[in-house]
């Protein structure tokens, strides 16, 4: 009787080694792998998945949130400013053009005075859009001695000796100008 008991075991087991998932029908909920019927798992969605705080759902998996950087949470470097949440790079009259009647100051480009837009105040003319104090009458370069390293101008004052394209610029502290741009200095 025990030898019947072991082939009856042999043959069942070697009946269930030939099923394949062909030739296999599983019952619902169930689905056939590698001759086997194994239950359904669902598929997560995030319409079904609820993910701790501080997670969010992407193709049914819960991950981690990455802050949202903004100007409050980041330094940038020196030479940059923030916008939303970016660093971008400071614009310097060396790195932008201006259009034609501005000029440059601090990497903005500014409408250039000219007396045409400027109005000085009694006492006072205008020359290249700015005003100065006006000389006693008959006084020009002429009659002026100006103290070393200044050179006269008219209408007759002393100035720092400079390059003519710099008259009319402003430099913003630590810089000066050199043929008409302001650079660090």
């Amino acid at each position: 009787m025990k030898s019947v008991l072991i082939v009856c075991l042999l043959a069942v087991y070697q009946v269930q080694a030939q099923l394949t998932c062909s030739t296999l029908d599983c019952r619902p909920g169930y689905h056939c792998k590698d001759g086997k019927c194994l239950p359904n798992t669902p598929k997560l969605t995030c319409s079904t998945l609820d993910c701790l705080p501080g997670y969010h759902c992407k193709d049914g998996k819960c991950l981690p949130n990455t802050p949202k950087l903004t100007c409050s949470t980041i330094d940038c470097r020196t030479g940059y400013y923030c916008l939303d949440g970016k660093c971008i790079p400071k614009a310097t009259c060396e790195t932008i053009d201006c259009r034609s009647g501005d000029i440059c100051i601090d990497g903005q480009c500014i409408p250039k005075l000219t007396c045409a837009t400027v109005l000085c105040r009694i006492g006072y003319i205008c020359q290249d859009g700015q005003c100065f104090k006006k000389p006693p009458s008959g006084i020009t370069c002429a009659n002026v001695k100006c103290m070393s390293g200044y050179v006269c101008v008219e209408p007759a004052r002393c100035v720092k000796k400079f390059d003519k394209k710099c008259f009319t610029v402003k430099c913003s502290a630590g810089h000066v100008c050199v043929n008409g741009v302001c650079v660090q200095g």
